[in-house]
């Protein structure tokens, strides 16, 4: 049985706490035409029954369920090798009405983060994550210039895909591959296996790009002169 998080994303109006509303992402049924193709995923006239023939739906603030993640929010689900923000520290007295769903009493280690705690928390540089990763050769260059303390975050693009992908690749031992980057030829269908430590804030790309980046831009289009009034309340089930 899997752990998901269950999360709200707050900010504080000068007098109390209100739900920023979820984001936006296009419908991938229809991509993001409003028009489906084929019953059951459109209604009589032809519009995607899950986007209402907007083209658009609404996505939670975080919907992954990745347990390095959690352990750095909450030490949920962690081994002990990464310390978190902050340790499960209950719900806020003042959270708002829509954060229910974070608040269920069926759940577990309910917590909260400001973002300012979120983007100012040293960890995500600091802590590493031993791990094996494919590279292409683009990628190994990369990790040769950081003499091989780290995955640089730029690195992560070159990531060979998954492995098992319909695709041919050429496995490479890792004196091979720095053979063929020192020549210079850098075939994008060579890969290699690499041991390496990744900073948690390459690893957990995702939750950047997802979360906190768009909740950033969403404290400064609203003219917030502190990441202090954005929060993210959440809780875990089993």
């Amino acid at each position: 049985m899997g752990t998901d998080i269950h999360l709200n994303a707050e900010r504080f109006d000068g007098t109390q706490w209100i739900t920023v509303p979820d984001p936006f992402t296009g419908c991938v049924v229809c991509r993001a035409t409003g028009k489906a193709t084929n019953p059951p995923d459109c209604d009589e006239e032809g519009r995607c029954v899950y986007c209402e023939g907007t083209g658009k739906r609404t996505r939670e603030w975080y919907d992954g369920r990745n347990y390095l993640l959690f352990s750095v929010l909450a030490g949920v689900r962690g081994d002990g090798s990464i310390y978190s923000i902050k340790a499960a520290r209950g719900l806020p007295v003042d959270i708002c009405s829509d954060s229910k769903h974070a608040a269920d009493d069926g759940y577990h280690d309910h917590s909260w983060l400001t973002l300012h705690e979120i983007v100012s928390w040293s960890g995500w540089d600091k802590q590493k994550i031993t791990d094996t990763v494919w590279l292409t050769p683009s990628g190994y260059a990369a990790l040769l210039n950081a003499k091989m303390e780290a995955l640089p975050d730029g690195a992560l693009k070159y990531f060979a895909p998954n492995p098992y992908e319909d695709k041919t690749w050429v496995d490479l031992s890792i004196p091979e591959m720095a053979g063929v980057v020192e020549s210079g030829v850098l075939l994008p269908n060579h890969r290699t296996e690499v041991k390496t430590g990744i900073p948690l804030r390459a690893a957990l790309r995702y939750f950047f790009t997802a979360t906190v980046e768009p909740l950033c831009a969403e404290a400064a289009r609203l003219g917030s002169d502190s990441l202090k009034h954005i929060r993210l309340v959440f809780s875990f089930d089993n």
